[in-house]
């Protein structure tokens, strides 16, 4: 969140890779939740996309949680 708010405080517009680098260490300390929570922010978040690092990530808190049929529906989602 840091890196936002250093963002923000210089005018430098978020973007994809932003968010990735951040989900990239969510992914690596952080419970699945926060990794889905983090994609869901991606998703909304204007000029950023969701793309596969994001989508791989999610795909995989899904399936750590045990939650195959939300898994099976991002994957429906995804084509």
């Amino acid at each position: 969140m840091e890196l936002f708010h250093a963002c923000e405080k210089h005018e430098v517009r978020q973007s994809t890779a932003l968010y990735n680098i951040v989900l990239a260490q969510i992914v690596r300390r952080g419970p699945p939740e926060a990794v889905l929570a983090w994609v869901a922010k991606m998703r909304g978040a204007d000029g950023v996309r969701t793309d596969r690092f994001a989508y791989n990530a999610a795909l995989k808190a899904h399936v750590t949680m045990g939650s195959l049929q939300d898994a099976v529906s991002l994957l429906t989602d995804m084509m």
